[in-house]
């Protein structure tokens, strides 16, 4: 049966596959249908239900209830207004019995009452109806000691029965199925209701047994939960109650007496008021309960849909938590979702299926039933489990997308688990499993019909932090269990027990000095490892778990993470760990780090998966990014270098300088002025050539000619320099350039230029660099031209360090000593002479027009026709390089930028930071998939890293970048030289493995902080792909492309120039509109994106997107960095600072808006004005000068006196469409403040009219209203037009509250100028929403006029709507992303729009409104 309200007629309905006769009783609240189950069907449910086994419908008060009581947040005054049902302001008999009978677990009755008040004193004048005065004197608690001490027969309990539940969604019995079926083709519901509603409930009632007369829906307070949604609420929640539509009773059997089921409300016109309790209490549980359904008014029908199924997630970017390798195929946990990847051999492959499995709990664990040999194309069965919950999955393989099947439902533990293992004997309708449980207890588990079938204890009551299952069967299952006492607990779950029940550990194991998080046992090698949160691992001896020795030794101690050590697996010849530093290291049974793996960023790695017979290690981390290493590589230790073992009787000198000709291939030149030769292949030397005039000091350069062969260059103190053919020294050319010091020498190929030629550049006294043009042909020997001589600009150290040619052959790109780089213009070409060879002292260099003696005189040359004097700073640039039509140089700073020419003039784009520690760049590599490889020194390290995948592929520890160097490689090889006492040392790799690489990219390393939405373009796919950008704890703000219709999320690319972390976004259109502008010819993104954060660093970045056909994302982003501004440096630059209070440069900026469309139009290009809420109290206005690339702070105030949380800038059109701006901010006081600052912008601009420097500071002038808001701090604020003109300003702060202001802004005058003097700000209503979020409101959106989403902490996405008495609730999702720190919203759609939330990972929902 079940309830409904209807008119006396009879239906017939077709239930699937039963025609069935409905009889609607008249004057009735209820629907009677016979032959709903067939008798076979009955049967089955009851046997079923026996099965599972059933327990007591009944609870009684106990001290554990009366602690969860005193959790309820409601007081007195709240029971009181909700039991005062007629609002008389007294409590009648009948009020009280309502909450007695739905609370206490008891019948109560009037009398029962009267006993109750005279024990408690609580009625002194003994009328039975207590005023306001009497309640407040009542002691709840005082009341449920009463109810627990009172003597109770089974007749006095609202319920004497018991009860079991039965699963019915995906997965269940096809008779579980079929029954949910026909209840949603009789009720008429929307799936999403029936399928989320509880599960089936079989009762049984013996002789005596009764349920009185109840409500199927009670009163529920703020801790109280729907109970068919507790498995989406945390795990706290002390009560649950029944939130419900409609009830359909079925009866399962007939018995000879008894049984009947009565309606005291139907057709009792007397029970109008006890009616209206009810339906109060409906609306309470609508709107207080954590997934409710939206019920309309009773004349607007059937209930609407559900409102969750109006939040869907479309991607989620969580830590990889779980990592299983099932034949060809990687399994991950990813927050609740399982991801399937192929191994393929011929590289990366795309995730074969997706799917979620679990509800509120992230994937800890996935075991598999029977291991899946590679290469196999059937199913197999996992096991998946995390928090509480577990479910068993088929994942098959057949087909190209692989399938994943639940065989069982979820299954809710009472505990947490920790290790799962399979046992012997297990059938398809019979799947049972051995789970450790948190609380030290190990449970057979019967998956299918979810019952419990043992339950064992240690006697150690204790938690445990990681847990070990060893067995295939439950009388030979061991546990290995840490404790939080540091310890390891050595059980058997089959021995026997004490009186208590439980079961007395067979070892002890101490040596740990923190806890214990991960165990492994190998029994091939009787070893036990346990990794521990004292940075170490240890190993113990134990050949039998079973009988373990006493004590057990300890075989070894490993120390090598630098952070707590998370996991640890042992294979038959290494062992594998992973750790919070996020490296993953590879150790051998000696205690020694083989391998080190580390690409991962930010706070560690959860989970390892290892092939050891194909020699993969598979790590997932906290940056929801998944990698394959290889275990069996080449080592880069010192123990993989070669001593070359130079010093010989037969070889002259010790090595001063060291270049690799090729990678197998090696020139060294000595003291002694000898140049050897030396074959890495055949380990031979050979003597090239030998001269006395390079023995002190001397320059040796190697470079290849496209025709085969090298060419060689040397330099010496006195302005000599040789250039040689490699392969036949004897054609040697001997020049004297200057009278002085040759400081550095460089090839380079010119465009055009003759394989046989190579252009090289020489550094002479007082700025000189000399151009030559070397041709070595068999016949001819060497012959060398002078094309010209350039002059580089005046400073210390006034030497080039690296050049070459652009393209086009116009220009040459050269860096200095100094930090400089520079552009000089290469003319047509001149007539040349060839340089003579007779004696180099009588050597002179002549240039058509110029006719100047080399020596140590001002020479008469050509200066650069574009210079950025230190760009590097004053270490030198150390590379130059042209590729893919843009300039990228290094240098000592850490630093590698790109730039363009425009105009012949250099432009930085961009500045970035490979990794840090960095320090020293001295190249760069580009491979042919874009990818950017970094090699420089690390403090005595040389070290190849990779931009892209965040890895260092190289470390060579050889003394630091001071010593003679040399790098070389090919597509096979790879080959560092350099010279160390005395000797020539070299590393050499071949053929190292190009392994399967990034499974899945890294998000971000640590969390996000903020995230902010760019624009939606069309990708050259056709795809709608929208731009966002993300602030993180690691100092980057990331360029991510998600796609609407693939929900994929692919990097564009990254921004690296904070040096704290990044705090807040905000997105300038390139008009000057305070979003990006899009052109709809071009489809092209254009806009200035802001990024602020700590150390008081505000960076501004020009980004153009627009679709590429070569892009993996089929969009591609340039990214120009525009202008950054720093306190500090603002500081230094100031004049009389002395006399000013210093700014504190610890400020962090919490938030950034921009102000729209602020135009000057003597100003070139649109003014753009960005306001800050700063932590030392300040709100401060800053202007961006795009053109001149300057950001200005022009004004600031410290009113609020104390840390400022949000600022938000709106502007305002008077009736005299007057666009006149505000600000509106708020602190950690919970106080909002609205400012008007168009004064403020007028002074600026003007100032920025007349000046072409820094400005003083302005002082904002004082807010024109400030509202108190919150009682504490506001974390999220959005002030939005309603579609009345007027502004909505909402808002959330700490204390889980909402607020919701209406505001209208007056002009009291205008001035000539059409600039508004004054403007006053009000408040028309103001709406608050107390205890919205069970923690901190971290965003607030506006989504239309009436609806308002909000996220907080508590992992709620909410939606609300507005209606004319404040919020009122509509639907709440369930977010995965812990530590949730910002919301974003856009639309997409008429009554669509996407939403973003950021923590601890990203995840994007489209909302339906």
């Amino acid at each position: 049966m079940f309830y409904c309200d209807v008119v006396d007629k009879v239906l017939n309905l077709d239930l699937i596959s039963n025609s069935i006769r409905v009889l609607f009783s008249p004057f009735s609240l209820f629907v009677e249908i016979p032959n709903f189950l067939s008798e076979d069907e009955c049967k089955f449910i009851i046997r079923l239900a026996k099965r599972k086994g059933l327990e007591k419908s009944q609870t009684l008060f106990s001290e554990n209830q009366d602690e969860a009581m005193e959790m309820l947040s409601v007081d007195q005054m709240d029971i009181f207004n909700l039991l005062d049902r007629n609002q008389d302001g007294q409590l009648q008999l009948k009020e009280v019995l309502t909450h007695t009978r739905l609370g206490n677990g008891r019948w109560m009755t009037p009398e029962n009452i009267r006993e109750m008040y005279t024990a408690m004193n609580a009625d002194p004048d003994g009328n039975g109806v207590l005023s306001l005065e009497e309640f407040k004197q009542v002691n709840m608690q005082d009341f449920y000691k009463y109810m627990g001490r009172k003597k109770t027969n089974k007749s006095d309990l609202v319920r004497n029965s018991q009860h079991t539940w039965l699963y019915q969604g995906e997965g269940a019995h096809p008779v579980m199925r079929a029954i949910r079926q026909r209840v949603i083709h009789l009720t008429r519901l929307p799936t999403e209701i029936v399928e989320h509603s509880e599960p089936l409930q079989v009762v049984q009632y013996d002789q005596g047994g009764h349920y009185h007369a109840h409500r199927d829906s009670g009163p529920v307070f703020p801790e109280t939960v729907c109970s068919h949604t507790k498995l989406f609420n945390d795990e706290i929640v002390p009560f649950m109650t029944s939130c419900r539509y409609v009830t359909v009773l079925i009866y399962l059997n007939n018995v000879t007496g008894g049984g009947e089921t009565t309606f005291p409300v139907a057709d009792n016109r007397t029970y109008e008021e006890l009616l209206t309790v009810y339906f109060f209490l409906i609306d309470v549980v609508l709107q207080k309960s954590v997934y409710p359904y939206e019920r309309q008014s009773e004349s607007a029908g059937a209930p609407s849909s559900h409102p969750c199924s109006a939040m869907e997630t479309e991607v989620l970017l969580a830590p990889i938590t779980a990592l299983e390798i099932v034949g060809d195929h990687l399994v991950a946990g990813e927050g609740p979702n399982i991801i399937v990847y192929s191994l393929e051999p011929d590289g990366l492959q795309p995730a074969r299926c997706c799917q979620q499995l679990l509800q509120n709990c992230n994937i800890h664990g996935i075991k598999e039933q029977q291991k899946l040999a590679p290469g196999a194309d059937g199913g197999t069965t996992l096991a998946v489990f995390g928090g509480k919950s577990l479910v068993i999955v088929e994942l098959g393989l057949q087909s190209s997308s692989g399938s994943l099947t639940k065989l069982s439902p979820v299954c809710q533990l009472h505990d947490w688990i920790w290790d799962l293992q399979w046992l012997e004997g297990c059938t398809e309708t019979c799947r049972c499993v051995a789970l450790a449980l948190g609380h030290n207890c190990v449970t057979l588990y019967d998956c299918m019909g979810q019952v419990t079938l043992r339950e064992v204890h240690c006697q150690e009551k204790c938690i445990l932090y990681s847990a070990h299952l060893v067995g295939s069967s439950w009388d030979s299952l061991v546990l290995v269990a840490g404790t939080v006492f540091n310890q390891l607990l050595i059980w058997c779950a089959a021995d026997p027990v004490d009186d208590a029940g439980r079961t007395k550990p067979r070892s002890r194991i101490s040596g740990h000095s923190g806890v214990i998080f991960s165990i492994c046992y190998l029994e091939s090698k009787s070893i036990l490892a346990s990794a521990s949160d004292d940075r170490s691992l240890r190993l113990w001896g134990i050949s039998n778990l079973r009988a373990p020795p006493e004590p057990v030794p300890c075989l070894l101690v490993c120390y090598g993470h630098q952070s707590r050590v998370w996991s640890v697996q042992l294979l038959s010849d290494y062992i594998i760990s992973i750790g919070e530093d996020s490296a993953c290291l590879v150790w051998n049974y000696q205690g020694g780090i083989v391998r080190s793996f580390k690409g991962h960023k930010g706070r560690g790695l959860w989970a390892v998966a290892v092939d050891e017979v194909r020699g993969w290690v598979f790590t997932g981390g906290a940056d929801s990014g998944i990698r394959c290493w290889h275990l069996k590589g080449q080592r880069t230790n010192g123990s993989s270098l070669t001593q070359l073992n130079f010093p010989s009787a037969q070889r002259r000198g010790s090595p001063r300088a060291v270049k690799l000709v090729d990678a197998n291939r090696l020139l060294v030149l000595t003291d002694a002025g000898a140049v050897y030769a030396h074959d890495l292949t055949s380990k031979t030397w050979t003597l090239i050539l030998e001269d006395a005039a390079f023995r002190s000091y001397c320059l040796l350069e190697v470079s290849e000619l496209p025709s085969g062969g090298s060419l060689c260059a040397m330099g010496n103190l006195s302005g000599q320099v040789k250039i040689f053919p490699f392969s036949n020294p004897t054609q040697k050319k001997e020049l004297k350039l200057y009278a002085g010091k040759v400081h550095s020498l460089s090839w380079a190929s010119w465009p055009g230029q003759d394989p046989d030629t190579r252009s090289l550049f020489a550094s002479g006294p007082a700025g000189a660099l000399l151009w030559l043009e070397a041709s070595c042909r068999p016949l001819e020997g060497v012959t060398v031209l002078v094309k010209r001589c350039f002059l580089l600009p005046l400073c210390k150290h006034r030497w080039h360090t690296c050049i070459t040619f652009l393209p086009q052959g116009e220009l040459l790109l050269c860096g200095d000593r100094r930090g400089s780089l520079m552009l000089f213009a290469c003319k047509p070409a001149l007539e040349r002479e060839a340089v003579p060879s007779g004696p180099a002292s009588d050597v002179t260099c002549r240039l058509l027009g110029l006719d100047w003696t080399v020596g140590k005189e001002e020479p008469h040359a050509e200066g650069p026709v574009s210079l950025l004097f230190g760009l590097h700073g004053k270490l030198g640039v150390t590379s130059v390089a042209w590729h893919d039509g843009f300039i990228y140089s290094t240098g000592r700073d850490g630093c590698y930028r790109q730039l363009q020419v425009q105009g012949q003039q250099l432009q930085v784009r961009r500045k970035q930071k490979p990794c840090k520690g960095l320090e020293w760049l001295e190249g760069l590599r580009f491979g042919p998939n874009g990818e950017v490889q970094v090699f420089g020194f690390y403090a005595a390290d040389f070290v190849l890293w990779s931009a892209g995948s965040n890895e260092r592929r190289l470390c060579i520890p050889c003394g630091g970048g001071h010593r003679s160097w040399s790098y070389a490689h090919s597509p096979s090889t790879e080959t560092f030289a350099y010279v160390k006492s005395g000797d020539v040392v070299v590393y050499q790799s071949r053929d190292v493995p190009g392994g399967l690489g990034i499974f899945k990219e890294s998000l971000c390393g640590r969390e996000l902080t903020c995230v902010h939405h760019i624009g939606t373009l069309n990708s050259s796919r056709q795809e709608p792909v929208s731009i966002l950008a993300t602030g993180s704890e690691d100092c980057v703000v990331n360029i991510l492309a998600f796609g609407e219709q693939s929900h994929s999320v692919t990097q564009l690319t990254a921004i690296g120039d904070h040096i704290s972390s990044v705090r807040a976004l905000a997105v300038a259109g390139s008009s000057g509109s305070s979003s990006s502008s899009t052109q709809p010819e071009t489809g092209i993104i254009s806009a200035i994106l802001f990024s602020a954060g700590g150390r008081a660093q505000i960076e501004c970045n020009h980004l153009q997107l627009r679709p590429s056909h070569e892009s993996i994302s089929s969009v591609v982003c340039e990214l120009v960095h525009v202008a950054s501004h720093r306190l500090d440096e603002q500081w230094d630059r100031m004049k009389n600072r002395h006399k000013l209070v210093k700014m504190d440069p610890e400020t962090r900026y919490m938030s950034i808006a921009v102000l729209e469309d602020a135009v000057d139009t003597e100003l070139p290009g649109p003014l753009l004005f960005l306001a800050a809420a700063c932590s030392d109290g300040s709100v401060r206005l800053f202007l961006l000068l795009e053109s001149a690339q300057k950001l200005w702070l022009v004004a600031e105030s410290f009113h609020h006196q104390r840390c400022v949380l949000k600022i938000q800038a709106f502007a305002y059109k008077t009736a005299g469409q007057v666009r006149r701006h505000f600000l509106c901010s708020a602190a950690t006081d919970g106080i909002i403040a609205f400012w008007d600052i168009a004064a403020t912008i007028h002074c600026a601009t003007g100032a920025a009219r007349a000046a072409d420097k820094e400005m003083k500071p302005l002082a904002l002038e004082a807010p024109v209203l400030t509202i108190q808001a919150h009682s504490c701090g506001v974390n999220s604020l959005h002030v939005q037009e309603g579609a009345d003109g007027r502004l909505l300003v909402a808002s959330g702060s700490d204390d889980g509250s909402i607020s919701l202001c209406v505001i209208d802004v007056a002009a009291k005058s205008t001035t000539d100028q059409g600039a508004i003097s004054g403007a006053g700000v009000q408040v028309l209503k103001k709406f608050s929403r107390v205890s919205a979020h069970a923690a901190h409101v971290a965003g607030v959106r506006m989504l239309h006029p009436d609806s308002l989403l909000s996220v907080s902490v508590d992992q709620r996405l909410t939606l609300w709507r507005l209606g004319v008495d404040g919020l009122s609730f509509v639907g709440s999702k369930f977010c995965h992303v812990a530590d949730v720190a910002a919301l974003e919203c856009w639309k997409r759609g008429e009554q669509s729009y996407r939403s973003v939330v950021c923590g601890r990972g990203l995840q994007v929902l489209r909302c339906a409104v």
